[in-house]
């Protein structure tokens, strides 16, 4: 199906999933009038952003988004993603060992993604912590540090994520106004986990500079934290200091500066077989084979697979507000970053990236009706150096390549929201995007000795509408809607991959790989009940993609199987996402001080199905080969994901929450389906006492009936020691237990 026009098929899946949409809608909005307005009201924690921290204006996006509030990392591990974003519909993210790394997915894309993140923007305070080409760790951000986490699914994030596919997720940072002016918190658990933060926030007094009233906050935490880790050769251990500062002078003007700086080092225990997992899940993995490389090692216990980075990142944003209605900012930021990693070889990566903002937004009126308007231009530039070395059982060998790379993104937006009646609101936009990726490699495949030079220059662009809608069904709910278009350029990573889709070595320093596209159709229904018991997000949607970039190992006459990438011709994601939080009863056995007990439940729900629409094929071994058939479902994603958790909160200061996570029928793990991992059901429990305003304590047990299971999988068809058998399957944690205690001077 070209890309011009994905009509069609678009309108008829969106159309068979919204009328599950306007069956809610109906329902919800008479909930809405008849509620019991004498009940108790469910509120979700309030966002309190100061200074120039971005506002979280997400009643106003025309597509589902989601909001971590501050409770939800407070109440858990806050360890990594898998520990916050249980309840967001859409979102998966899987922890591959138990360490902060994993799989970030949202709505099926970055599936390929088998260490780090990309594929999706991630920010700090609006401002991207990826390199200029889009590749991000996420061991980088220390979550009891954030004060919220905003999500913005898909294509429709035309500010944050119209130039990534899955869209963008934006980590605020907690500030002074309401942080404690010292803190200690402290966690352990199975498996050598443990975590220690120390944090202060304040607000300071006034003072005068450069003649102007100036007002200051700020936040800083320190933390360290590590795990022996469920597997061989997964040890972790970081530590990271994140610093928000913010001045406000006199009424008008704003900055606020933050500071990132992590350390980090993480093993890899790789991918195991089925029957290995089912074996002896606590075991490392072997690579695919390339027994026949004297360049390669392929045992990741042994050759120590794994990184050490060190990331220290630097952003400003100041904010001008020359009138109530009008304000221009500008965000400069800037990023350096090393690694020295193993895995079939020796990695030393170095990255320098240069990055702003400048954006314009005007809440004037326009002929009487309400408006808001926004225009925004966000260069980046980033340098890397990436050299490869043989891995002697984890030292550095001789030298085999070394790359320069080079990544330019231009990108502008523009975008009207129209208060077109009192109910109706009309949101257009247009984001155009350019850029440039440049490589220098030298060849030493005689080790000392310079064998070969390449180098390759490529350009991508791409102008992405958007049009969407919002409408209140009543005063507390809204119909929502959009289509959208996206693109992705491919990152270095995937560009400078030692073979082709052909098992042939390049010419050129880059493979041949184009941009990713999306049309992006969404309809959905939010809000919450007059009497506040019951919030919703109810979303369909359906992307059209044309070149998606899939993973696949090839095998190379002589030396073995060697991972590449490659565009499909088309692919089709769609989902239904449900997310649900209600008040079931209060005042159930007893009360204290005026306050009574209360049990409430959660619930997130995520349908999906990712498609490709043509026939795939990859040659390998010299043979032109089926990878896939249209039809096929791609590998990597659960289509039936539930989580659901009923909490009963006492008037004592103590809580407790059970939860369950169930995948219904599991995930392929190749593209052409004939292997999957297994269905689950797991059982997990959550705790807290808050003894008093100072001092609170958490307790969690997690995987309660040890089942053996995989988390996450690899893409890609990882060969394995027989046909048949693959290397994909990320076994999760057993039974587990972990606690811990937080003191607020």
């Amino acid at each position: 199906m070209p890309l011009s026009c994905p009509w069609r098929a678009s309108v008829r899946r969106i159309g068979v999933l919204s009328g599950v949409i306007f069956l809610i809608v109906s329902v919800t909005s008479v909930l809405a009038v008849e509620g019991d307005k004498a009940g108790d009201v469910l509120e979700l924690p309030p966002i309190t952003v100061t200074g120039t921290a971005p506002e979280p204006d997400l009643s106003r996006t025309p597509a589902s988004v989601a909001l971590v509030p501050e409770r939800d990392i407070r109440d858990s591990r806050g360890s990594n993603l898998e520990d916050v974003m249980q309840f967001v519909p859409g979102v998966v993210f899987h922890s591959r060992a138990g360490a902060d790394e994993g799989k970030l997915s949202i709505r099926g894309t970055n599936l390929i993604s088998n260490f780090n993140a990309w594929g999706l923007n991630l920010l700090i305070n609006g401002m991207p912590i990826a390199t200029a080409d889009g590749f991000a760790h996420l061991e980088a951000i220390e979550l009891l540090a954030v004060d919220h986490i905003e999500i913005y699914k898909g294509a429709n994030a035309l500010r944050y994520g119209a130039n990534a596919i899955g869209g963008a997720i934006n980590f605020v940072l907690k500030d002074g106004v309401e942080a404690s002016r010292f803190q200690l918190r402290g966690e352990g658990g199975s498996y050598g986990f443990y975590k220690a933060q120390v944090s202060s926030g304040s607000i300071l007094e006034p003072f005068t500079f450069g003649g102007k009233r100036t007002t200051a906050d700020y936040y800083v935490s320190l933390s360290s934290s590590g795990q022996d880790g469920y597997r061989a050769n997964s040890q972790q251990d970081a530590q990271r200091l994140m610093a928000n500062v913010g001045f406000k002078w006199g009424e008008h003007e704003d900055l606020r500066l933050t500071v990132l700086v992590t350390n980090a080092v993480t093993q890899w225990p790789g991918a195991l077989t089925l029957s290995q997992m089912f074996s002896n899940p606590r075991q490392a993995a072997n690579g695919p084979d390339l027994t026949n490389s004297p360049f390669a090692c392929n045992q990741n216990e042994a050759c120590r697979w794994g990184t050490h980075f060190q990331l220290y990142r630097v952003g400003v944003t100041y904010r001008n507000e020359f009138s109530p209605e009008q304000f221009l900012e500008v965000s400069p930021s800037y990023q350096y970053w090393d690694a020295d990693g193993s895995v079939f070889s020796k990695m030393l990566l170095l990255s320098k990236d240069y990055g702003t903002e400048l954006r314009y937004r005007s809440n004037q009126t326009l002929w009487g009706y309400k408006q808001q308007f926004v225009i925004g231009f966000s260069p980046r530039y980033g340098e890397a150096v990436n050299d490869w070395f043989v891995n002697d059982l984890g030292a550095r060998g001789p030298l085999l390549q070394q790359r320069r790379l080079r990544s330019l993104n231009l990108g502008g937006y523009v975008e009207e929201a129209f208060e077109a009646t009192s109910k109706l609101t009309v949101i257009v936009g247009v984001r155009l995007d350019y850029a440039t990726r440049e490589a220098t490699l030298n060849d030493y495949f005689i080790p000392g000795t310079l064998t070969g030079m390449r180098d390759a220059v490529r350009q991508y662009s791409a102008l992405s509408p958007k049009v969407g809608f919002i409408y209140k069904t009543t005063a507390k709910s809204q119909l929502y809607g959009n289509i959208s278009r996206a693109y992705e350029p491919p990152i270095n990573f995937l560009l400078i991959s030692p073979v082709d889709s052909t098992g042939q070595f390049p010419a050129k320093a880059f493979i041949d790989l184009d941009a990713q596209r999306a049309w992006q159709f969404e309809l959905g229904h939010r809000g919450s009940t007059e009497d506040g018991r019951l919030n919703w997000d109810l979303t369909a949607y359906n992307m059209e993609m044309r070149k998606e970039i899939l993973g696949k190992f090839i095998n190379v006459p002589g030396v073995g199987e060697i991972g590449t990438f490659r565009n499909a011709n088309g692919t089709r994601h769609t989902g239904v996402e449900v997310g649900a939080e209600m008040l079931l009863a209060r005042g159930l056995i007893a009360a204290q001080g005026g306050i009574v007990d209360k049990l409430s439940a959660r619930l997130a729900y995520t349908w999906s199905r990712f498609t490709l629409t043509d026939d795939l094929f990859v040659r390998s071994g010299g043979t032109l080969q089926p990878q896939g058939a249209a039809g096929k479902m791609l590998p990597g994603a659960p289509p039936h994901l539930l989580n659901a958790q009923v909490r009963y909160d006492h008037p004592l200061g103590f809580w407790v929450a059970p939860n369950v996570e169930w995948s219904m029928v599991g995930m392929y793990a190749d593209y052409n389906n004939t292997v999957k991992a297994p269905s689950f059901f797991v059982m997990n429990v959550k705790s807290g006492y808050q003894y008093d305003r100072h001092l609170s304590f958490y307790l969690e047990g997690r995987n309660l009936t040890d089942k053996t299971y995989a988390g996450s999988t690899y893409v890609g068809d990882f060969p394995g020691p027989t046909p048949g058998q693959p290397r994909a399957f990320l076994p999760a944690w057993g039974v587990s237990v972990f606690g811990g205690a937080e003191y607020k001077f």
